[in-house]
């Protein structure tokens, strides 16, 4: 099975999207990484069970959901802390930390 990182295929067909929201464009994951998500809501947009959404995940990125999301929302928090003069708190909450503690 060929996989990229932000689609899976089995024997050609597109299963689905981990960028591409149906609805508007925007990227599910990396455009959206203040907002809580959930598994059981990102298997059943893609209409896949979470178990076999959690194997394509990992198998396309490499990494568990939860890994992908910290390792993103962590590099967000570095480009916010080099680029910006907002303060630690809103930096947690715009990166889906909640507070700066959680950093």
């Amino acid at each position: 099975m060929p996989f990229s990182l932000f689609q899976a295929t089995y024997q050609g067909q597109k299963l689905f999207d981990f960028a591409v929201c149906s609805d508007n464009g925007k990227a599910i994951l990396s455009d959206n990484l203040a907002d809580n998500h959930k598994l059981d809501d990102l298997a059943n947009r893609v209409h896949l069970s979470k178990r076999s959404f959690n194997r394509y995940f990992k198998t396309a990125t490499q990494m568990t959901l939860s890994q992908w999301l910290t390792a993103k929302r962590l590099a967000k928090v570095q480009d916010y802390l080099e680029s910006t003069d907002l303060p630690i708190e809103i930096i947690a909450d715009k990166t889906g930390f909640g507070t700066a503690s959680n950093l």
